[in-house]
C-alpha cells in the first residue's frame, strides 16, 4: 500500500509524478493545480481537494483506508 501526493500549489507543466503513479497503480492525492490538464476523475482515479489542509487530510484519510487505496490505484 502506498499513495502518492502531489502538492503542487502553483505553476504549470506536466505533471510526470501523477502519471508515473497512475502507471504503478498506486492511489493518487493531488491538488487542483497538480491534477490541471489530466483527464483523471475525482474519487475514482485520483483524489483531488483544493488547498494543502485538504490536502494532507485526504492523505491521512487514505492511508487509514488500504481498500479504497487499492480501488483508486487500479
Amino acid at each position: 500500500m502506498g499513495i502518492a501526493c502531489c502538492s503542487i500549489l502553483s505553476g504549470g507543466g506536466t505533471r510526470l509524478k501523477i502519471l508515473e503513479a497512475a502507471a504503478y497503480g498506486k492511489a493518487i492525492v493531488s491538488t487542483t493545480v497538480g491534477a490541471e490538464g489530466l483527464e483523471l476523475r475525482d474519487g475514482i482515479e485520483i483524489v483531488i481537494r483544493v488547498g494543502a489542509p485538504a490536502l494532507a487530510r485526504a492523505c491521512v484519510e487514505l492511508l487509514g483506508d488500504p481498500a479504497r487505496c487499492e480501488a483508486l490505484g487500479v
